[in-house]
């Protein structure tokens, strides 16, 4: 037998869901197909002496039936590319499958993406020529004959951009951004770095002066590329291509305090498994109450177990109204893939087959608040799982 084991990696308590395997090529595929809906999940796959318990079999933990995966193709032209058309193949989950009830096409123009001068010279002769179309849906032949009938259809249009075309423009653009943003990138960059080690620039003067050359340097050059591309740049209120000074400031002071405030929450939240008090937490946080520690910090490291939402078995009508069919109370062990899909059984006249899968799935991500159907009543109302207060 083959033990698997799977859990959400990205979670900070992950529940494990534990499954038997006859074969390890059966754990494998199961594996292969969880992922394709939560690729978050980690496993481990151990073979074991041991034997599944009759209540295993009961409970459906034993070579169960992977969840059901389909895929999506996206026929695709784009003129930078050295064959024109390809074909991209993606594995989605059923649901997202039978969500794409038709194909979708999606037009990009010459002028999406470009820098803004090479835009707005690009603008007056390519202001409506397309440059990739894509076509995406469940039916690989349906969606290649969609795209190429398009493709024809604006080429005798004259409404698709040529390879000359696209090779001198995508020249335009990689010149702007070498000459004007790369270097206001790398200054930026290096002036974040140099804050990093020491932040107050009255005692770094390194600092201080190069943050002044860097506004310094911005301003100018805003003010010659403002006056390339046609802007009253000599005025003081001469427009920013890119960020001004101060919201540029306020983006790097917010950075450092959201890097600071997910330290603060890690280190919380490793004090607490090593079993330290609020209080102590409290004063290492610069000397705040016990009862503020606990309000600022328990429900960010998920210790704030009153705030802790329940589960319903729910059903909404074709209306979007929710009925409360079963209450299971807050996530516990006893709160698993089996007992409530044998509570969805008995409300469901025809249940999804990768229903234990999607149960699972929901119980383990604490931030779920709805789950994919599950299946759907005699009246017809289909049957999820919500969280929500009670």
């Amino acid at each position: 037998m083959f033990l698997l084991s799977q859990w959400n990696g990205q979670h900070p308590q992950p529940f494990i869901e534990t499954l038997w395997f006859t074969t390890e090529s059966g754990a494998h595929a199961y594996v292969a197909n969880s992922k394709v809906w939560d690729p978050a999940l980690d496993h481990e796959i151990v073979p074991t002496q041991d034997q599944p318990t009759p209540d295993d079999y009961r409970r459906e933990l034993v070579d169960r039936r992977p969840p059901e995966v389909a895929a999506i193709y996206t026929a695709i032209w784009d003129i930078g590319d050295a064959d024109p058309i390809t074909v991209k193949e993606q594995r989605v989950s059923a649901h997202a499958a039978h969500e794409f009830t038709s194909p979708r096409t999606t037009f990009t123009l010459v002028t999406e993406h470009l820098h803004p001068l090479t835009r707005q010279k690009a603008s007056r002769w390519a202001y409506d020529l397309f440059a990739r179309i894509e076509v995406a849906g469940v039916d690989r032949p349906q969606t290649e004959a969609i795209l190429a009938t398009t493709v024809n259809d604006l080429r005798s249009s004259d409404k698709l951009i040529t390879r000359e075309q696209a090779i001198e423009l995508a020249a335009a653009n990689a010149a702007e951004q070498r000459n004007y943003f790369e270097p206001l990138n790398k200054a930026e960059h290096e002036i974040h770095q140099l804050s990093i080690t020491d932040s107050r620039a009255d005692i770094n003067p390194e600092l201080a002066a190069r943050t002044w050359h860097f506004f310094e340097d911005r301003a100018a050059k805003e003010r010659s590329y403002s006056q390339e591309l046609g802007f009253p740049s000599l005025q003081t209120e001469a427009p920013y291509l890119g960020e001004s000074p101060l919201e540029l400031a306020n983006r790097i002071a917010t950075r450092h305090e959201q890097i600071g405030h997910q330290w603060r929450i890690a280190a919380v939240r490793a004090e607490r498994a090593r079993g330290a008090r609020w209080e102590d937490i409290g004063e290492a946080l610069g000397g705040i109450s016990k009862q503020t520690a606990w309000n600022r910090y328990a429900t960010l490291i998920g210790e704030d177990k009153d705030n802790d939402p329940h589960i319903f078995l729910v059903s909404i009508d074709d209306t979007g109204k929710i009925a409360r069919e079963y209450w299971f109370a807050h996530r516990s062990p006893v709160i698993n893939s089996y007992t409530v899909g044998s509570v969805l059984e008995q409300f469901a006249t025809d249940t999804d087959p990768s229903a234990p899968f999607l149960i699972a799935r929901f119980l383990a991500d604490d931030n779920a608040k709805l789950s994919p159907l599950l299946g759907t009543t005699t009246e017809g109302p289909g049957l999820y799982l919500h969280r929500d207060h009670k």
